[in-house]
């Protein structure tokens, strides 16, 4: 903010001065989209899976931040669902004073507090009634009217998504994702849906991709099977690694290990660097310790 202040105050003391020099044009040649969503560029590498465990990770802070629990279509392969509104009615209003009763009171004592409610409405003036009815149909009306500003929200955020997600992946990626598509890409480029585009950046970018599903299945396989911490690669790297290769498997529709069968795996796959970190961990549990429940378990604990 202080350099963008101090860049209009300069112009406009040169201009005060009668100084003819034209501004010059702020220069875009280094800007790029990495640094203005704060999120790497998606690199496509068939071999190393390209970065979409960290590119994910990254994505779904910048993309809550600015869309709210739209970018929850990363996780669950569908829009979140827009609830309608339930209208308040006399009726409902009585429900909840009784609703509110104390849970805490003697059986006697709520039903005397019931009773009073029913009481109370039962004894009210008719025009009340009437005043309290148009009140909760205006506030439905109110409610429906948010709704509308919401769902119309929804649909420029999704444009908007789509578009942050585009301008994110490497020509390379691009590619990828237009050859995966092919006569597909015409509609998606018409609906501009963030939903399909992610979709199809998942499946080129979690899987091998061969065009072969027999053979993308097992190549994912063996690349899980194989998988090894690397010499002096961290835990963290490990970790993430592991998961995309899982989510590479998830995205073939392959079966994967439970949740306790990753932890074993992901301790089991840790080079000798952490050979007596992992042997603590069963020996502990071999002594009456729970062993690890998940993958990120598993990581936890040998991290400390």
């Amino acid at each position: 903010m202080g350099k963008k202040s101090s860049y209009n105050n300069n112009n406009k003391a040169s201009a005060e001065k009668g100084d003819a020099k034209k501004e010059e044009a702020p220069k875009t040649g280094n800007t790029t989209s990495n640094k203005k969503h704060n999120v790497s560029i998606l690199k496509y590498d068939t071999k190393a899976y390209a970065n979409f465990s960290k590119f994910e990770k990254e994505l779904e802070e910048v993309a809550g931040y600015e869309f709210g629990d739209l970018f929850s279509i990363a996780k669950t392969g569908v829009y979140p669902i827009s609830i309608v509104p339930t209208p308040r009615t006399i009726k409902s209003l009585i429900q909840e004073e009784k609703d509110a009763v104390p849970s805490n009171l003697s059986v006697a004592e709520r039903k005397r507090a019931i009773k009073a409610i029913e009481d109370r409405w039962a004894n009210m003036e008719e025009e009340d009634l009437e005043t309290i009815s148009e009140g909760l149909k205006d506030e439905w009306k109110s409610m429906l009217k948010v709704q509308a500003t919401n769902i119309e929200k929804r649909k420029q955020d999704k444009v908007k998504l789509y578009w942050m997600l585009r301008s994110l992946l490497s020509s390379e990626s691009l590619d990828a994702v237009k050859q995966h598509l092919l006569d597909r890409l015409v509609t998606l480029e018409a609906s501009q849906d963030p939903l399909q585009l992610w979709t199809a950046i998942k499946a080129t970018h979690t899987t091998y991709s061969s065009g072969i599903k027999e053979v993308d299945e097992a190549k994912a396989r063996k690349a899980y099977a194989s998988l090894r911490q690397y010499k002096g690669e961290t835990l963290t790297s490990f970790k993430d690694r592991m998961v995309v290769y899982v989510r590479s498997m998830e995205s073939l529709g392959l079966t994967v290990p439970s949740a306790g069968q990753l932890a074993a795996d992901f301790l089991d796959k840790l080079n000798d660097t952490y050979e007596s970190r992992r042997n603590t961990v069963v020996d502990n549990c071999r002594l009456g310790g729970s062993f690890p429940k998940s993958l990120f378990e598993a990581y936890k604990i040998v991290s400390n």
